[in-house]
């Protein structure tokens, strides 16, 4: 089973096309370990989860990262869309999006050094293309890709809280509010 999420893990990165091989490489790199976890489905049963995750502690300021701003939706903003719901009898989703620090481009050059029970044998040297969880920028990241995903499709920012965008009808009425939570 922990090889099989091991597995799904290593799928998720070359789909993502998350890092490229680096071999020769000589200089500075952060350091990755696997975290393993089990969690439980909504059918009781067990899931087992492998993640590749950067050591972000090993990053150097101003070297591998310069800010790590990763905004999180206000609780007092969450009021409106929840007074609104109710009172309105509008339906309510959440969403989680799996991988998605693996969505997001990276702004420094990174090499990361791959664990050896991930890579299977010897510990491999890889430049990474995109952002992975426990790297410091990694929710700053994942927020600017969404940010230009959700205006691209015609949200707005709220200009009360950079974590709550709308979404508006011909008429400039409402219809959608997105609340992000990084």
């Amino acid at each position: 089973q922990w090889l099989e999420a091991i597995n799904n893990e290593k799928s998720a990165m070359a789909t993502h096309n998350t890092y490229t091989t680096a071999p020769l490489w000589k200089g500075r790199t952060v350091k990755a370990k696997l975290v393993f976890r089990v969690t439980r489905e909504a059918d009781n049963s067990l899931k087992y989860k492998a993640r590749l995750v950067a050591k972000g502690y090993t990053e150097r300021y101003g070297v591998d990262f310069f800010t790590t701003f990763a905004p999180t939706v206000a609780t007092r903003s969450l009021h409106i869309p929840l007074h609104l719901a109710g009172s309105e009898d509008l339906e309510m989703r959440h969403l989680d999006v799996a991988g998605a620090y693996l969505e997001a481009p990276l702004d420094t050059v990174i090499h990361m050094v791959l664990p050896s029970d991930y890579t299977g044998g010897e510990p491999i040297i890889v430049l990474l293309n995109k952002s992975i969880y426990g790297l410091r920028q990694s929710g700053e990241l994942w927020n600017k890709r969404l940010h230009g995903i959700l205006t691209d499709l015609g949200f707005s920012r709220s200009t009360c809280d950079p974590c709550v965008y709308v979404s508006r009808d011909a008429t400039g009425q409402p219809i959608l509010y997105l609340c992000i939570y990084v």
